[in-house]
């Protein structure tokens, strides 16, 4: 082997000792960077959370009035910030706040507010105008866009919004041991009109998903308890009508679920109805049974609202 021959072997040799000790030295990115000063707004079950994201730290405003700067720390999965006991932590769209050990914010999901002025309409069939994560309001209607971009609903103003959490678990729909992921909660408050002096508890709406291949493989057939109700098309998807009666203690839970396989997900859209027994009250309440049929219009709306973006 000549000079020229054994001069370019030990050039490549030191280029490659030289880049090994570089990968050595470097620090490694265990924990995730947020967007330089992108600020996302969290629905909890508790109230809202404003969280302003910069290089090492987030920048807390909670809808009790308190604000909180959060130094970045390790995370195994998602983002970690924390400060002595107070502790944000979030994967994807969800997150949650605890403070000495506690939930204090509990299944927080991300959104961007518009003003009402800017509130996106229902889209007709087909139209996929309204992008991004958000929500607005206009006219006692609240509109839903999630972060992904991949659907939209509408729903009365004053509704909770929530998550079904950090991770996956199995209430991403009713009557199932299988897992998937909650996207998207409302909950009727207390204060709401059709539950006054009636024997209506809540309403509940949720939209879940699950990528299990059993799960896909089976997502429009029914289990124990349950009765299929035929074919709906919301935003020219056609979801299948499933319907399930749960009763114990004095309490009735009635859902109605449409399922559908899309890009090879199992979509359940769920409506609860949560009333008790009338029997539980003395005459003197004055509680009656609530109107069946302006409740069930109340979900319809939201559930005819629904429309994939994508």
């Amino acid at each position: 082997m000549n000079k020229k021959v054994w001069t370019s072997v030990i050039v490549v040799i030191i280029a490659i000792i030289v880049l090994c000790v570089v990968l050595i030295k470097s620090p490694k990115n265990s924990k995730p960077m947020a967007a330089s000063d992108a600020t996302t707004h969290y629905f909890c079950e508790e109230g809202t959370i404003d969280a302003t994201f910069s290089k090492d730290k987030v920048d807390l405003v909670l809808s009790d009035g308190r604000s909180v700067t959060l130094p970045q720390t390790v995370s195994g999965s998602g983002i970690r910030y924390e400060k002595d006991s107070i502790v944000f932590i979030g994967k994807g769209d969800d997150a949650f706040l605890t403070e000495n050990d506690k939930t204090t914010f509990t299944n927080c999901v991300s959104a961007t507010v518009t003003d009402g002025k800017d509130a996106i309409a229902t889209p007709t069939k087909g139209t996929t105008t309204a992008t991004g994560g958000s929500v607005s309001t206009a006219a006692g209607i609240s509109t839903f866009v999630s972060n992904s971009g991949n659907f939209m609903f509408t729903y009365p103003k004053g509704f909770i919004v929530s998550s079904g959490g950090v991770g996956y678990n199995t209430n991403w729909r009713v009557n199932t041991s299988d897992s998937g992921k909650l996207l998207v909660k409302l909950t009727s408050p207390k204060n709401y009109a059709l539950t006054t002096k009636t024997n209506l508890s809540n309403l509940t709406f949720t939209v879940g998903t699950s990528s299990d291949k059993n799960v896909v493989a089976n997502c429009l057939s029914i289990a124990n308890g349950e009765t299929r109700g035929g074919i709906i098309t919301l935003g020219g998807v056609d979801f299948t009508k499933i319907l399930l009666t749960d009763a114990g203690a004095g309490n009735l839970y009635t859902t109605t679920s449409y399922r559908a396989v899309k890009d090879a997900m199992c979509y359940a859209i769920e409506t609860t109805i949560h009333s008790t027994n009338l029997g539980n009250y003395s005459p003197d309440q004055g509680i009656k049974q609530y109107d069946t049929d302006e409740v069930s219009n109340a979900l319809n709306k939201i559930v005819y609202s629904f429309r994939f973006l994508k």
